[in-house]
C-alpha cells in the first residue's frame, strides 16, 4: 500500500468514528417520541392571557401554570359604583357651567363701542345704542338666573341617567341660543309701517319662546331628578321654590308671545307677572306668620308655655 493510500484510509476511519459518536450522542440526549407526547399531556394547561402576560414581561417560557400567572399579575381593583356615578355627575355639572359661561361671554361680543371726538358726541353715541346695552343686561341676568336655579338643584345630584343628560343638553342648547335671540331682538328690520308690528312680534316672540322653553326644561329636569331619586338630599323647600319660579317665568314669557302680535309692549308681562307672583308669595307668608302667632299666643311677660318653642 502506498503512503497516499494510507493517508486516505486514516481520514475515512476518522470521519466514520466522528459520525458514529454524534449519532450515539443524539440518541442518548433526545428522548423517544412517545415520551415527549406523554410529557406534553402531563404538562399543566396555560391560559392565553397568561402567555400574553409572559410575552409582555419578556418571558419566553410557555409552561407557566395558571396559578403562578395569577399570583404574579393581580387584577386591578375597580372603583365602587358610587364613585363612578359621582364622577359622571361632576363632569355633567362642569360641562354645563362651561357652556353657560361661554354663552354669557358671547353676549358682550356684539356690544358696540361708543365713539365721538367730543363729550357730547360720545354721549350721543351711547344714547343711540342704549337698546343694545339694555338687551345685554336683560339677557345676562336672565342667563345668570337660569344658572342659579341649575346650581341650586344640581349641587344635590348624586347620579345622572340618560334622560337627565338629554334634558340638560337641550337646556344648554337654549342657553346658547339666547345670544342669537338677543341679537335678533335688537336688529333693525327696516320694514314698512304695516309689516313692522309683525316683524317685531316675531323678533320679540322668538326671544320669549326661548326663555319659556328654557324654564320648561329646567322644570322637567327638576321633576325627573325628584321622581328618579337622582338627588336624594334635595330639600323640599328648594323643590317648591324653584318650581314656583319656573312656572312664573313660563307664564310671563309664554303669555307675552300672542300679545306681541297685538302690541309691541308685550314685554311688560315679563315684569308684571313675576312682580305679581312675588307680592302674592310675600302676602301669603305674612298671613301664615300671623296665623301661626294666633295659634300659639304667648303668656303675659313674654314667656312661652312649657313645651313650646
Amino acid at each position: 500500500m502506498s503512503p497516499a493510500d494510507i493517508v486516505r484510509t486514516s481520514k475515512f476511519s476518522s470521519k466514520k468514528g466522528k459520525s458514529q459518536h454524534s449519532e450515539r450522542s443524539r440518541l442518548t440526549l433526545s428522548p423517544p417520541h412517545d415520551q415527549c407526547q406523554r410529557a406534553d399531556r402531563q404538562r399543566p394547561p396555560v391560559r392565553a392571557d397568561a402567555r400574553d402576560d409572559q410575552r409582555d414581561a419578556g418571558e419566553t417560557r410557555e409552561d407557566v401554570p395558571v396559578s403562578a400567572a395569577d399570583h404574579d399579575l393581580p387584577a386591578p381593583a375597580s372603583p365602587p359604583d358610587e364613585e363612578i356615578e359621582s364622577r359622571a355627575s361632576e363632569r355633567l355639572i362642569f360641562f354645563s357651567d362651561a357652556v353657560v359661561a361661554i354663552a354669557m361671554t358671547l353676549l358682550a361680543l356684539d356690544l358696540p363701542v361708543p365713539a365721538g371726538k367730543t363729550v357730547a358726541s360720545f354721549l350721543h353715541s351711547i344714547h343711540d345704542n342704549y337698546t343694545l346695552y339694555l338687551a345685554f343686561l336683560v339677557s345676562f341676568w336672565t342667563i345668570a338666573g337660569a344658572w342659579s336655579n341649575h346650581h341650586d338643584i344640581f349641587r344635590y345630584l348624586k347620579r345622572a341617567d340618560r334622560r337627565l343628560r338629554t334634558l340638560d343638553m337641550t337646556w344648554l342648547m337654549l342657553i346658547v341660543l339666547i345670544p342669537f335671540a338677543t341679537r335678533l331682538l335688537t336688529s333693525k328690520s327696516g320694514a314698512s309701517e304695516s309689516a313692522a308690528l309683525t316683524i317685531n312680534a316675531f323678533q320679540w316672540g322668538f326671544y320669549a319662546l326661548v326663555q319659556a322653553l328654557d324654564s320648561a326644561l329646567m322644570l322637567a329636569m327638576l321633576r325627573h331628578m325628584a321622581s328618579a331619586n337622582l338627588a336624594p338630599g334635595l330639600p323640599a323647600r328648594t323643590l317648591r321654590s324653584v318650581s314656583r319660579l319656573e312656572y312664573t317665568l313660563m307664564a310671563a314669557f309664554g303669555l307675552s308671545i300672542p300679545v306681541f302680535f297685538a302690541t309691541s309692549y308685550g314685554w311688560g308681562l315679563w315684569i308684571a307677572i313675576p312682580l305679581a307672583m312675588s307680592l302674592r308669595s310675600r302676602f301669603r307668608r305674612r298671613r301664615a306668620n300671623k296665623d301661626t302667632g294666633r295659634s300659639h299666643p304667648s303668656r303675659p311677660g313674654g314667656h312661652q308655655p312649657t313645651g313650646e318653642v
